[in-house]
């Protein structure tokens, strides 16, 4: 090559050198003895002479991302670029403040001037490990609302196979307790009544679960909210050998909030200690206690795990952060439970427990005394005004128990087991309230609604539907354009008695 060449390509190496973005450093076993300008942008480091007396362990955390000391692994890289002539690999830096980052380093053995050295290119890799991050987060996301479609399309089909027969139970096992005086049958009618009951706060819960609808605001007692955690969480409780007491006033205010979000927030909690508390020896125990005061409610999860690290717990909120290995947590658990207690003008914190675990408490603004199940439906009996309902189901069962829970409340109750029976019925009589299922063979409910509706007899609030399929996509927008009012299988007398004494009083209002 001609001395111009040769110039212009020095010239050239010259600026790549100095111009570059990334951290260009010559080193030896003994350390630094030059660098570009980028080095000292990156490292923070103003002053070249001191950056040149540092050695690269100086520049690095005590130990890698690996848990290898980065003096013994700084040896190994050194050693095999000279073996090998290069090396690339990533590693975690740090700053002039103490600040890590992560970067990939290429090695090269260089001779210069018979001086046996190498040359290191430092990249900054933190933008790209942030968009790594990102897209792994969106991935996961996307893998976490798949299974949450493929567990409500699993659900739906358990649901619209379990709702009728349960509902059959759970009707006549409170009919049978409210129409016998005999003190052993009324027994055996409550403790059929209590598993069936339980059996459908179960299924409801799941489908609250998997149901994707605008949060709701109501007036909510909180150990209703408690005991339906419990329920969904009992078994891995007790298979956990975990021992659950629960410390919930009788006096203690309601808050106003959407059920279903605030059953996801307790269950999510609940599971959070038994996953911590399968870490420790028995005995394991988890305490949820409630106290009110100054206008709020505070609800809290103690158990006598091992609780939360200092270093993380400023980080146990953010989505997808987890301690726990792959397959055994989401890290959105968390996340959501406190997104929750914001969108209902509470919080949720973290404290240590008593016993030396976790206590995560959420605290929601008081909404007074909730009325309980009793007090409603006695209240909803007093202010029965009779009036005439028709219903119809193509479940016999479904249509008796249905027929027997409405009859005390109004003067008149007829039956039909199809759409088309129902359109007679309704041709030969103006009735008040018809109660219909949603799903039927020859004509179903939006076609009978329909129908009604073309025959001037489909006002809203003259229909209560009902269905065990509340998480079917065609369900949820037919009731969403209609606005009607609906009951879900399985139903509890109390719940048909409001619903119909909620659809009756609207038509005198």
């Amino acid at each position: 090559m001609s001395d111009a060449g040769s110039a212009r390509s020095t010239a050239l190496l010259e600026n790549a050198f100095l111009l570059t973005g990334d951290a260009i450093v010559f080193l030896d076993r003994d350390g630094f003895f030059d660098c570009n300008p980028a080095a000292l942008r990156m490292f923070e480091v103003e002053d070249r002479a001191e950056f040149l007396r540092k050695h690269p362990v100086d520049l690095s955390p005590e130990f890698q991302p690996d848990g290898r000391s980065s003096l013994d692994a700084v040896d190994d890289r050194i050693a095999q670029a000279y073996e090998k002539g290069h090396v690339v690999f990533e590693w975690t830096h740090k700053r002039a403040d103490g600040s890590q980052f992560p970067v990939e380093v290429m090695l090269a053995a260089v001779d210069l001037d018979g001086r046996q050295a190498l040359s290191a290119t430092v990249r900054d890799l933190t933008e790209r490990k942030r968009v790594e991050s990102e897209l792994a987060r969106q991935r996961e996301a996307l893998h976490q609302s798949e299974k949450m479609s493929a567990l409500g399309s699993l659900l739906a089909g358990v649901a619209h196979e379990l709702n009728n027969p349960l509902a059959v139970v759970v009707t006549q096992a409170v009919l049978l307790r409210e129409s016998t005086t005999d003190p052993r049958t009324i027994t055996r009618a409550e403790k059929i009544e209590t598993a069936a009951d339980r059996c459908a706060r179960i299924v409801k819960s799941f489908l609250a679960i998997a149901r994707q609808r605008p949060p709701t605001r109501a007036p909510v007692k909180l150990d209703d909210v408690v005991d339906a955690a419990l329920d969904l969480t009992a078994y891995g409780l007790r298979s956990s050998g975990i021992a659950v007491s629960v410390d919930l006033p009788a006096d203690l205010p309601g808050v106003l909030g959407d059920p279903d979000q605030l059953g996801q927030l307790a269950m999510n909690l609940i599971v959070n200690a038994q996953q911590a508390l399968q870490k420790k020896e028995a005995p394991r125990r988890l305490r949820i206690s409630a106290t009110a005061g100054e206008g709020r409610v505070r609800l809290a999860f103690s158990d006598n795990g091992p609780g939360v690290p200092a270093a993380i717990r400023s980080r146990i909120y953010d989505p997808f952060f987890t301690t726990k290995p792959p397959g055994g947590g989401t890290g959105i658990g968390l996340s959501l439970c406190r997104s929750v207690a914001i969108a209902h003008q509470g919080t949720l914190s973290y404290e240590d427990s008593p016993e030396g675990g976790a206590t995560f408490v959420v605290e929601l603004p008081a909404a007074g005394r909730a009325e309980s199940p009793d007090e409603g439906e006695a209240a909803v009996l007093r202010t029965a005004q009779g009036g005439s309902v028709l219903i119809v189901d193509d479940e016999p069962e479904i249509v008796e128990g249905l027929r027997e829970i409405v009859a005390p409340m109004v003067a008149r109750v007829d039956t039909a087991t199809t759409g088309v029976e129902a359109l007679h019925r309704v041709d030969a009589f103006d009735y008040d309230l018809m109660i219909s299922d949603l799903r039927m063979p020859e004509l179903d409910g939006p076609g009978l609604h329909a129908a009604l509706m073309g025959r001037g007899r489909g006002a809203p609030g003259r229909i209560i539907f009902v269905t065990g399929d509340a998480l079917d996509g065609e369900v949820r927008r037919f009731l969403a354009e209609t606005g009607m009012p609906v009951i879900e299988k399985p139903f509890t007398p109390a719940e048909v008695r409001r619903a119909v004494s909620d659809a009756l009083a609207s038509l005198t209002a």
